[in-house]
This record gives structure tokens, C-alpha cells and sequence, in this order.
């Protein structure tokens, strides 16, 4: 038997359109498509402003503000085909839910490295919504709530919400700049990871790479020490309560560095632990200024330079000047190679007190001393 073959159905002509519509010739068809069309980029252009107050609730999900905006006009122009008049309903109504879709969509494929079926994203997305749900009603101190309580607020197994959260995790990159410091999960911090935020930010962002870790994992920047014996100075410029909470956070008052964590640190104020997480967010902005940068700058740059010239002075001593160069005189040493580390804390604490206000001075006790 022979299969049947489909003949392609003839395309109407513009006058028998004209005609099975109701219009009286294929011209006044013509003028009413292209006022269609103008109508319809006119709705378009005017729920804009709604694309981008949509895609503004987006923004922090792992798309650029443009992707989202592109994918939220997408679905605006899906639902405006989509819309019927008669049904009574405001045509901003319908499209919101066509925009977040379109949106939705466009996160879940593009903004992960290893894209998640729209399904499971949608899974992942009722988890967190219930654990976040699950940590305004439970004590704020408490931390993540179990996975037995959220899996039963999403209705689902155990092992299946473990599945989902694992397969939600984000991939990190080896060749990633390691900043440290920004941490708001409540863990305890080091002082090193407040010395390498610092330095990030004195640095124009170029931070510490893998090649910069030792065994251990600990960073072996050349300068890292220098800069956290500064570090006591540099918070001379931050209130005294900021002060304290960034001592604890990152361990500088302890003779042992034990960092203390934000349920810690909340308790010993008497109050929550997201109160202390905005005080410390705080002064970090405030040690992002360019006052405290210009102190970083100041105290990196004699360290550097020493280093350079004993490596420099090293070199000879085993390779001889090279050709056509004179042996490199000894220069005498300048105030911060003689005293070292110590010079350089006490002019920064120099510069630190310039900043302040004699009423601020007086009242706020001497670096290393406070919160002991």
C-alpha cells in the first residue's frame, strides 16, 4: 500500500481574506493589519515600565538587568497576541504572569553553567521558598531549619529534597579570586579573611588567586602580614561598636585568632543575629572608603619595596652585577626598614586619628584593648 501524499494547502489570496472576513476590498484589509500592528507596538512600549519593574525583582538570580528585561519583553509580546479583550480581565493583569514566566525561563536555562530542567528549577525555587518561610517562624538564631520540616512543607521525601539542593549547589571555578570576607552565613571568620578583603578592595579587585594558598590552605600572600598588623590601626576609623563586632568577628583581640560567630557575638549583645550581620556589613563599607585604602596603599608600599630590593640584593650576591653594571651601593635604611613593623602601625594610627573628632577620641578606648 502506498502512503497518501499531503499536498501543502493553497496560501488565499488578499481579496478572498477580504472577503471571508468581511472587508470591502483587500486595501482597507492592508490598512487595517498595519494599524493592528502599530496598536500592538503601542501596548508593547507602554507595559515597559511593568518589564522592568518585574525583571528589577530578578535581579540578584544570576542574569544581567538586560537579559532579564529581554526575556520579560519576550513574554509581554507573547501574552499581548495571547490576550482576549472580552474576558473582562485588565490587560496588565494577564501579561504579568506571561513576563515572570518569560523570566523564569530565561534564569533557569542561562544562568547556570550545567542548566537544570524548568521543572526542577521550579522544585528548587518551593524549597527555598518553604526553608525561608520555615526561618521567619522559627528563632532566628537557630539557623537552617532540618530537611525533614521543609520536606514536609513542600510535600516531598527527604531524599528527594537532598537530591534537589545538591543539584541546586553552584559550580565554583578554580581559577575563581578568592574573597573571603564576604560571608554572611554566620560562620566564624579569620583575619586573614578581613586582610584579603581589604586588600581586594586596595588593589582594584585583583585579590588572591589558588597560586597564592599554601598546603594548609592558608593564604600566603607576601604582604598579608603587614597588612593585619595594620588592620587594629585601620579601625580606629569605625565607631566603637563597629569596632568590636569586627574584633570578634575576625578574632583580632584573641590571643588563640578564635573568631566568634554572629549567634556569638548576638548573645553578647542581647541582640538578633541579623542586627549584628548589618552592623558588620556596615563597617565593612566603611573600610571600603578611600581613606582607608589610601592607608592599605601606604603600608603595602615600604614592605613591597623592601622585599624587591633584598631579592634584588640576593641576586647579585650570587649572580655578580651584570654586564656593563656597577655593583649596587649600600643605601642606607630608611625609618621603616630600621623599626620595622612598628614604625609603620604608629604612623598609620597617626593618620587614623587625624580622621576623627576629639570628642570620638576620648571616648573610644586605645586598639587592642577594647573588648578585653
Amino acid at each position: 500500500r502506498r502512503p497518501m501524499r499531503r499536498e501543502p494547502a493553497p496560501q488565499p489570496s488578499v481579496a478572498e481574506l477580504a472577503a471571508q472576513l468581511g472587508y470591502e476590498s483587500p486595501d482597507v484589509l492592508r490598512r487595517a493589519a498595519r494599524e493592528g500592528k502599530a496598536a500592538r507596538l503601542c501596548m508593547v512600549e507602554a507595559n515597559m515600565r511593568l518589564v522592568l519593574s518585574i525583571a528589577g525583582r530578578y535581579k540578584k538570580m544570576g542574569l544581567p538587568i538586560t537579559e532579564l528585561v529581554h526575556a520579560g519583553t519576550v513574554g509581554l509580546i507573547y501574552g499581548i497576541d495571547k490576550f482576549q479583550w472580552d474576558k473582562g480581565y485588565r490587560l496588565s493583569t494577564y501579561v504579568t504572569w506571561w513576563i515572570r514566566q518569560g523570566i523564569s525561563r530565561a534564569i533557569a536555562n542561562q544562568s547556570r553553567t550545567v542548566r537544570l530542567p524548568s521543572h526542577v528549577y521550579e522544585q528548587v525555587a518551593r524549597i527555598k521558598k518553604a526553608r525561608a518561610e520555615l526561618m521567619r517562624e522559627g528563632d532566628v538564631n537557630s539557623g537552617d531549619p532540618p530537611v525533614e520540616a521543609i520536606a514536609k512543607r513542600v510535600g516531598m521525601s527527604v531524599q528527594k529534597v537532598e537530591d534537589l539542593l545538591r543539584a541546586s549547589r553552584d559550580l565554583v571555578s578554580l581559577d575563581q579570586t578568592l574573597e573571603t570576607a564576604n560571608n554572611s552565613s554566620g560562620t566564624p571568620m579569620s583575619s586573614n579573611a578581613l586582610a584579603d578583603e581589604l586588600l581586594l578592595q586596595a588593589t582594584g579587585g585583583e585579590g588572591l588567586g589558588v597560586e597564592d594558598l599554601d598546603d594548609d590552605g592558608e593564604a600566603r600572600h607576601p604582604i598579608s602580614e603587614d597588612i593585619r598588623l595594620a588592620l587594629k590601626d585601620i579601625l580606629l576609623l569605625l565607631e566603637p561598636r563597629e569596632r568590636n563586632v569586627l574584633r570578634m568577628r575576625y578574632g583580632l583581640d584573641s590571643h588563640d585568632g578564635r573568631s566568634l560567630s554572629l549567634v556569638e557575638i548576638s548573645a553578647a549583645y542581647g541582640v538578633t543575629r541579623e542586627r549584628i550581620r548589618q552592623i558588620e556589613l556596615k563597617a565593612l563599607r566603611k573600610l571600603r572608603n578611600p581613606k582607608a585604602q589610601k592607608m592599605l596603599v601606604s603600608y603595602m608600599a615600604p614592605v613591597s619595596t623592601k622585599q624587591s630590593t633584598v631579592a634584588q640584593e640576593q641576586q647579585e650576591r650570587v649572580e655578580g652585577p651584570g654586564l656593563g653594571q656597577r655593583p649596587t651601593p649600600a643605601r642606607p635604611a630608611e625609618p621603616g626598614e630600621a623599626e620595622g613593623a612598628e614604625w609603620l602601625a604608629n604612623e598609620m594610627l597617626k593618620a587614623a586619628e587625624k580622621t576623627r573628632t576629639p570628642s570620638k577620641l576620648e571616648d573610644a578606648p586605645a586598639p587592642g584593648r577594647e573588648g578585653q
